[in-house]
């Protein structure tokens, strides 16, 4: 399942009107059917799940927006081999270039919504913080 954009239009929801990324996740008992959608909120690797009629899917997920949810959902020292593949997953692109990967997740450090450092050039390993 690709994720999507969007919104909460659940009545009464303490998340009412806020937009996430959300993905179709399978049912325990059978893999085929759906058990409902897993919303993220703010690129936070957690997410609330909601049944179908609770949302609205207002768009696709932006390559920035699914680099942000990739690095949120990393262990803190990673590989970025795990995070291009994890990105090229949330947003249904297999071919989406890796040069394209990091020049948004240096967008994001640039924009104060992530903090990394390169922990081994060799292993093209980073360290989160």
């Amino acid at each position: 399942y690709i994720m999507q954009k969007i919104v909460i239009t659940k009545q009464g929801d303490p998340n009412e009107g806020r937009d996430g990324l959300a993905e179709v996740i399978a049912s325990a008992d059978n893999p085929d059917a759906a058990a409902g959608i897993a919303v993220y909120f703010n690129g936070g690797p957690g997410f609330t799940i909601y049944g179908f009629n609770d949302i609205k899917t207002i768009g696709n997920v932006t390559v920035y927006e699914a680099t942000r949810l990739a690095f949120n959902q990393q262990r803190d020292i990673f590989s970025i081999l795990d995070l291009v593949r994890s990105v090229r997953r949330i947003t249904g692109r297999e071919y989406l270039m890796d040069g394209t990967i990091l020049r948004r997740l240096r967008e994001l450090r640039e924009d104060g919504r992530v903090k990394y450092t390169i922990f081994d050039y060799t292993t093209a390993k980073y360290k989160k913080g």
